[in-house]
């Protein structure tokens, strides 16, 4: 992800629920262009839950966006004793993954404020996870998730133009590839994340291991005269 820490620090500041509107002018979560005002409009909004949640399970889980519109209540589920997400991917393919407890409890708090209920049984267990936030009550309402472009175009573009983030590039996919840095970053073996992320092909994964970009990194900062 090349938009720097200006996008990364303020995606995984609102995806781990940080209320940053308090921060002052040239923190850290806007590279030293903290715009606390746009971020208090942005805090009030009412589908403030709803974002939070939705930019920790990209995150969090390095899920596609159209798999993430794809979730149903009822795709929050226990397996052995630990939530799961459980997936549906590219050619049908059903994955489980577990459900990060920072994502959890932002979801929770999502559905709580909706008045929905996460795994507890009710009528809108069967309903999308993330829904529009309009013309949302009819039964087709209920089960209707997110169109994948809105999640680009009204989700992380919208948000970064709140923000005052000025980024190319940025979109779901970028989200992605980020949580897969991040878990290798982190000593994830690329094989744990090829299957994490369903992939077919350890190549496709690999191809997101952006590592090797990093300036820092270079054999240039390792030759010692």
């Amino acid at each position: 992800l090349r938009a720097g820490k200006s996008w990364t620090g303020w995606a995984w500041a609102v995806a781990r629920g940080r209320d940053f509107t308090a921060e002052a002018p040239g923190t850290q979560w806007l590279g030293g262009r903290a715009k606390p005002r746009r971020w208090a409009t942005i805090r009030r909004g009412r589908c403030w839950r709803r974002l939070r949640a939705i930019l920790s399970m990209l995150l969090y889980h390095g899920l596609r966006r159209e798999e993430l519109c794809r979730l149903r209540v009822a795709d929050i589920e226990a397996r052995r004793g630990v939530a799961h997400l459980r997936v549906f991917g590219k050619g049908a393919k059903v994955r489980y993954v577990p459900l990060h407890p920072a994502t959890g409890r932002l979801v929770h708090e999502y559905l709580e404020a909706a008045g929905r209920n996460a795994g507890g049984g009710g009528e809108d267990t069967g309903g999308a996870l993330f829904r529009p936030v309009v013309n949302n009550a009819t039964p087709e309402g209920l089960a209707r998730g997110l169109d994948p472009g809105s999640v680009h175009r009204e989700i992380v573009a919208r948000y970064c133009r709140e923000a005052g983030i000025a980024a190319s590039g940025i979109g779901p996919h970028a989200l992605r590839a980020t949580a897969a840095t991040n878990a290798l970053d982190h000593g994830a073996d690329i094989a744990r994340v090829q299957a994490w992320l369903g992939h077919a092909d350890i190549s496709t994964t690999k191809m997101y291991d952006r590592r090797g970009e990093r300036p820092e990194e270079s054999p240039t900062f390792r030759v010692e005269y």
